[in-house]
């Protein structure tokens, strides 16, 4: 790279207030970054308004070439796609990926939790469906039995039979 670009990049890093979240370090390797890309793509998307996958690839891109990434470096890095959004997602982005180095599974937290709950409704909309399905089944159940056995009621609603005493 052009020396100019580095002393700038060091300028900027200096002049700049980052969030005290950037001091801790992250290990790539113990991340597991498949998990989390697709929360990049939501993100970047729900935040440019659009999918932008020139924006998302620049990120992933960024995140992988080193195995402890400088956060000051993608900041300004990305600052010219996200604009005004860039402190709050790279600031959510940093939260996540310091919890994965730090979970054993590496995969943050916040994730895991997220599929719990969507593991939790979908379990219980399941359970309300076969709720539903067994009530149907035995409401047909009870209406084929009330047409197999006439109520007495419904006998005295008859005429009577030949050689019956009515």
């Amino acid at each position: 790279q052009d020396p100019r670009h580095k002393s700038k990049m060091k300028k900027l890093k200096k002049s700049m207030n980052f969030p005290p979240i950037y001091k801790k370090k992250v290990d790539m390797e113990k991340v597991r970054f498949i998990v989390i890309k697709p929360w990049i793509s939501h993100r970047v998307t729900e935040m440019l308004g659009f999918p932008d996958e020139i924006v998302i690839d620049l990120i992933f891109n960024l995140l992988e070439e080193k195995k402890q990434p400088d956060p000051r470096e993608l900041h300004i890095k990305i600052t010219g796609f996200l604009e005004r959004n860039t402190k709050e997602f790279m600031q959510e982005l940093w939260e996540m990926l310091v919890s994965a180095t730090n979970n054993p599974t590496g995969i943050p937290t916040e994730i895991l939790e997220a599929k719990k709950k969507e593991i939790l409704a979908k379990q219980a909309e399941k359970d309300r469906i076969a709720a539903e399905v067994s009530r149907k089944q035995d409401m047909l159940r009870s209406s084929r039995e009330d047409e197999h056995h006439p109520r007495k009621s419904d006998r005295r609603d008859r005429p009577p039979r030949r050689g019956s005493r009515w």
